[in-house]
């Protein structure tokens, strides 16, 4: 230990012995009556799959693999005499730390570290250490500053000193799938103009916050996996937005709402007709209750939110536009109308009388004027808690209340919420051809144009991109039935004019090689200079005169992958060097420069769990589907044909227990036999019940020399 000095000030940490101090030194400057407490997977009964690790506490022995995607948190408190949490001394972070110090990976990806520079501490000091992931405490250490002597080791006596004097370096594992890798998640409430909404509340399950003034809400701690966010704000429909929170990646998404008219104030005995936009609820008599079922008499307010989906506004449209079917299919939807009804008193909610039924008509667009009366189209409501629509009986095509010719969809409801009548997509397809022109009416090519339906499938929207041929067009863009938007997705290009709206029409199902939509888009050369952004350090970039011009420069290019990287004739040139890199591939970790002096990674989606089946997303984000069926390994020498199985939705690798008593193989070097026992209630370990003779484990607690008969191998579950 000659490489650590010894400092005048050291740190004690003792578990739940029945020591009060520091064995060999002054008692523990908290009074003969208080433990210090360690608290984690081998110290009393701490949580499976997290340990401390050296200098602070002797090596667990515990092997499992460290989960690297995780963002736990240290955090440092100060201790009164009693034990009580009384004032924070320092924070650590993967992104932030006291001091300028970070949380960290070591290198190898054997733990997270961070080294706790102690400077202010004076002996009598009582500390408490606590690991926190989210809202969840993993973990915590007590320790107390000490004089003359080192850091002591739980349940030991060994003395490990601050290093250069100063300095505790706090190191701890968290095992895969111990618990749930949390995830960052940033949304942006609009209006359907594209305006942000400011104090929009926003729920991810019991997680909530309210927007700021752009717009945005940022939740750190979302637990990984599909996710269900649900939005209110005073004056304006609920809406909802689903995606998949995946660990290391910052998934960001925009939910839109509609504002929603002034309500209409009627009596609630007589029963009433509510219309707006020619959108008409008519309630039963004497048929609402409250949240409670009690009768509700006087006059209620009842808000009607229509919204058309053949215009842009189907934006606002809550959730994917993804239904359950009646029979549990899961199929995509193309809605021809859809409106929100909320009914309350005093501002809270209502709802239809049980065995009572309410009556919503909706106007069919123009696409379906010409559908049959009596045509019968499916109903479906806004499932917010699940993020999916549901299936609930059918309308009728009718004449529209107060007309001779147009015509509505009619159907008797028994709750409110959004409804809808929706044309159930299944293979439905459309298709465009789009034809890229500048204002000079010259045809185009190599333009990239973007073709998105909103609100289908995905969280947000579908989007597909293609390019013009040497004749300006993408003759042949197939699209889910909906309403699509095309825009100019290339920097050298502004489109004239904005986005050209294209709805589906037809049978449903026009796919390329039928009548495809014409779409014309008109654009001018762009003059913003990231037009001719080349992405070399070794030419300077400018527009000039509506051209892009590239012009050599000297000096250093900053590649992390060679030595001495020096710009050459507009080329980046040096030596190879093998070091870590960014490769700027958000579907990539563990970036390394390679032999050649390229910057590569290996896919960060593999979560090396047999139980999921990984997949990386356009956007660089990763998608982990729980899967059943294929055989994994719990890491439980006492459980037999583990299997994956999926348990409230998440995946979950387990086995049949073994009886007690059977023998079975664990991790020890110097086992001769071993049988599971029941060491905690309701679980089997691996227990080593004979040691081999002269078995030597320079890895174990004791030695040969320790035990000074052969060496008696720490026990290792």
């Amino acid at each position: 230990m000659s490489a650590i000095k010894w400092s005048t000030l050291s740190v004690c940490a003792i578990a739940l012995a029945a020591h009060g101090g520091c064995a060999n030194d002054e008692p523990a400057p908290s009074g003969s009556d208080r433990a210090l407490v360690v608290s984690d997977q081998v110290n009393n009964q701490g949580m499976q799959g997290f340990v401390f690790l050296p200098p602070m506490v002797p090596d667990p022995k515990v092997a499992f693999e460290l989960e690297p995607r995780l963002q736990p948190v240290v955090r440092i408190d100060r201790l009164s005499d009693s034990g009580q949490i009384i004032g924070s001394l320092a924070t650590f972070s993967r992104t932030d730390g006291t001091g300028g110090a970070r949380l960290r990976v070591d290198p190898k990806g054997h733990f997270f570290g961070v080294d706790w520079h102690t400077g202010g501490v004076v002996p009598g000091d009582l500390f408490r250490i606590r690991v926190t992931l989210g809202a969840r405490q993993l973990g915590f250490a007590d320790v107390a500053v000490v004089a003359n002597k080192g850091i002591k080791n739980v349940q030991s006596t060994d003395s490990i000193p601050l290093v250069d004097g100063a300095t505790l370096p706090i190191r701890f594992r968290i095992a895969k799938n111990a618990v749930p890798v949390l995830a960052p998640v940033t949304l942006r409430v609009l209006d359907v103009a594209e305006q942000p909404l400011a104090q929009a509340k926003v729920a991810i399950g019991a997680l909530q916050l309210a927007s700021d003034a752009q717009g945005r809400v940022h939740f750190d701690n979302v637990a990984p996996g599909r996710f269900v966010a649900e939005v209110t704000a005073a004056g304006y429909a609920p809406s909802t937005v689903v995606a998949t929170a995946t660990p290391g990646v910052d998934v960001t998404a925009s939910v839109r709402v509609l504002a929603t008219p002034p309500p209409a104030t009627v009596p609630v005995s007589a029963g009433a007709t509510v219309s707006q936009s020619g959108t008409s609820v008519t309630l039963p008599a004497s048929g609402v209750t409250d949240s409670q079922g009690n009768p509700v008499t006087g006059s209620i307010d009842v808000a009607v939110t229509p919204l058309d989906p053949t215009t842009p506004a189907l934006s606002a449209a809550p959730g994917p536009l993804v239904g359950v079917t009646a029979g549990g299919a899961e199929v995509p939807l193309a809605p021809l109308g859809m409106a929100e009804v909320r009914l309350t008193q005093d501002g809270a909610p209502l709802k239809i009388a049980p065995g009572r039924t309410a009556r919503i008509e909706l106007p069919l667009p123009a696409v379906a004027q010409d559908l049959a009366i009596g045509t019968a189209i499916p109903a479906w409501w806004y499932d917010a808690t699940a993020g999916v629509w549901r299936q609930e009986g059918a309308g009728t095509v009718q004449l529209a209340t107060g007309t001779t010719t147009q015509r509505a969809w009619v159907a008797d409801v028994t709750h409110f919420s959004w409804w809808a009548f929706v044309w159930s997509l299944n293979d439905h397809i459309d298709c465009m051809s789009i034809t890229v022109k500048d204002s000079n009416g010259t045809l185009r090519a190599g333009v990239r144009v973007r073709a998105a339906v909103t609100g289908y499938q995905e969280s947000t929207q579908w989007i597909g991109f293609e390019t013009s041929n040497d004749q300006g067009v993408a003759p042949c863009v197939n699209y889910p039935y909906g309403l699509a938007s095309v825009t100019v997705d290339d920097a050298r290009w502004t489109q004239v004019g904005g986005p050209v709206y294209v709805q589906s029409s037809g049978g449903l199902s026009a796919a390329c090689g039928g009548a495809c939509h014409s779409v014309i888009l008109v654009v001018d050369p762009s003059n913003d200079p990231q037009r001719c952004e080349d992405y070399n350090p070794c030419t300077a970039d400018s527009l000039v005169a509506g051209s892009c011009v590239y012009t050599a420069v000297s000096g250093s290019c900053g590649d992390p992958c060679l030595v001495n990287a020096t710009c050459i004739n507009s080329v980046c040139t040096g030596a190879p060097q093998q070091t870590s890199c960014d490769d700027s591939n958000p579907c990539t970790s563990y970036d390394a420069c390679n032999a050649s002096g390229f910057c590569a990674g290996v896919a960060a989606c593999d979560d090396a769990n047999p139980c999921t089946a990984d997949a990386c997303t356009a956007n660089g984000g990763c998608t982990h589907t729980p899967v059943a069926g294929p055989t994994c390994n719990d890491g439980n020498a006492c459980t037999a044909g583990d299997v994956c199985t999926i348990v409230a939705g998440q995946s979950h690798c387990g086995g049949t227990p073994m009886p007690v008593g059977a023998a079975c193989t664990n991790t020890n070097p110097c086992a001769a036999t071993a049988e599971c026992m029941e060491v905690i209630v309701g679980q089997l370990r691996c227990i080593t019940t004979e040691y081999q003779p002269n078995c030597c484990c320079a890895s174990c607690r004791y030695t040969c020399a320790d035990e000074g008969e052969g060496g008696r191998a720490w026990e290792v579950p």
